[in-house]
């Protein structure tokens, strides 16, 4: 039958349109679809507790800005400590042994079991370790590999490694100072040249001798804090700190209320309120004195929301953000929705989880939970149908692991089909590939193009680390 001209008017106005536009809205659809994950390389972590009498395990690795830190773990310290390197292209860069401890040390208690204190610099390119050997105090560093202290301190007698608190700088100057001690020691190496000194704070013991203590990574500065039973009643003290020669002098400056954060600068933070040696200084201020620029992720907790009733139950739809600013002062801004909220009073709010950076700020790695992919004035009616309802707001737009990019463009992500908090083989339950992992954390490399997860791998009973790229 030949076409008519009324069936070829047809084709060319309505029917040829309608499927250019179901074409670029496909192509549309494919390009806004993050991209997902790929494996490219797997460590099997070491679990702790092998007879898994308890929930706990010790994580043998950590992930650095340059890559992944990995060690063996001994059952005290009377045996080598074996580390390897392994950038994020998944090749191993280096890999060196410690010595062991030579003498006996006292009977450790049920809790403290051994843990070697492995610290690294910023940059990643400096490692150290320190170790107890009698009444010495062993600490050993690497800077790519290669040895570059290797020391013996008089140590407080009857204490053990775990004791101490190791810092590295990024010019491999090593920090340690002695923890839940009154009168804290603190040793400051540098080359062959050590340095020492002593604080006691004048806060009484907690909990029947127990005292605390942070110290920023340069070791410009000792806070010691007296802890209470919640964060307002805690005291903290800002003590300055200072190398003259051979003598490591701490110098009290005042008292702050409330629990601190140490920042890396020497800086402590308090709610978003930043303090030096001086006093309280503006925020301007202290990004100007950041010795290792990176950029940094700020979320607000306390949030406006908008109420819905669906199917007879009000909900609470969330609008978050979640801002990176940079070390130079700019920043930029994405907007991310959580899973919505059952809600029977007149305000609500949630929180967004930890997420992680790239070294330039231009991609931000975050968990967002599920929300509808239509505007939320339309839900009331349309989730009135169970199918429409779970397609709506669980299958288009499910918990998913994101990767952004600046100013805000989703490039990629990774499907989170459970979640389970108090689950400890990891919160978030995924599928890459073919097989399904419980996720426990993340990291992001340098250039944004490698992620790196911790996780358990289901059906094999391990714990792994993960490169993945995208």
């Amino acid at each position: 039958m030949p076409v008519t001209p009324r069936v070829k008017r047809t084709i060319t106005r309505i029917i040829l349109p309608l499927l250019l536009l179901a074409l670029l809205v496909g192509i549309r659809y494919v390009q806004q679809r993050p991209r997902p994950l790929h494996v490219v390389a797997r460590y099997v972590l070491k679990v702790y507790d092998a007879e898994g009498t308890d929930n706990a395990f010790q994580q043998n690795g950590c992930w650095l800005s340059i890559g992944l830190l990995r060690w063996s773990i001994p059952k005290s310290n009377r045996q080598p400590v074996t580390m390897a390197f392994d950038s994020w292209d998944a090749k191993t860069h280096w890999q060196v042994t410690a010595p062991a401890a030579t003498q006996p040390e006292r009977q450790r208690m049920a809790y403290e079991m051994f843990r070697p204190p492995l610290e690294y610099s910023p940059n990643g390119h400096y490692v150290a370790q320190l170790f107890t050997d009698g009444s010495q105090i062993r600490v050993l560093s690497w800077h790519d590999g290669k040895p570059a202290v290797a020391i013996k301190l008089a140590g407080v007698p009857g204490q053990l490694e775990t004791d101490y608190r190791l810092y590295v700088t990024d010019r491999g100057q090593i920090w340690i100072h002695s923890a839940f001690v009154r009168t804290c020691r603190l040793w400051c190496i540098g080359g062959r040249q050590v340095a020492t000194g002593t604080y006691t704070t004048p806060f009484p013991p907690y909990n029947g001798g127990f005292y605390a203590y942070q110290m920023a990574a340069d070791g410009s500065v000792l806070v010691p804090e007296q802890i209470e039973q919640m964060s307002e009643d805690h005291v903290s003290q800002y003590v300055s700190l200072d190398v003259r020669k051979d003598r490591v002098i701490a110098t009290p400056r005042y008292t702050l209320n409330g629990h601190v954060q140490v920042q890396e600068n020497g800086v402590i933070s308090f709610r978003r309120t930043y303090y030096d040696a001086v006093g309280k200084i503006s925020e301007a201020a202290a990004r100007q004195r950041l010795r290792t620029p990176k950029a940094d992720v700020a979320n607000d907790i306390m949030l406006y929301a908008q109420h819905l009733e669906v199917e007879k139950k009000r909900w609470v739809i969330p609008r978050e953000s979640q801002t990176v600013m940079l070390p130079d002062g700019t920043s930029w801004s994405i907007i991310t929705c959580r899973k919505p909220v059952p809600f029977d009073n007149a305000t609500g709010w949630s929180g967004l989880d930890d997420g992680a950076c790239s070294a330039d700020g231009q991609f931000l790695l975050m968990v967002e939970g599920e929300r509808p992919p239509v505007s939320p004035r339309y839900l009331p009616t349309l989730a009135r149908v169970p199918y429409v309802k779970d397609t709506l707001i669980h299958r288009l737009r499910p918990w998913r692991l994101s990767l952004y990019e600046r100013p805000g463009k989703l490039r990629a992500g990774l499907i989170l089909t459970d979640v389970n908090p108090a689950d400890p083989r990891g919160e978030y339950r995924a599928k890459i590939g073919k097989e399904f992992y419980r996720i426990n954390g993340w990291a992001l490399s340098p250039d944004g193009h490698q992620i790196g997860l911790n996780a358990y791998r289901e059906g094999t009973s391990q714990f792994e680390f993960l490169v993945c790229r995208w």
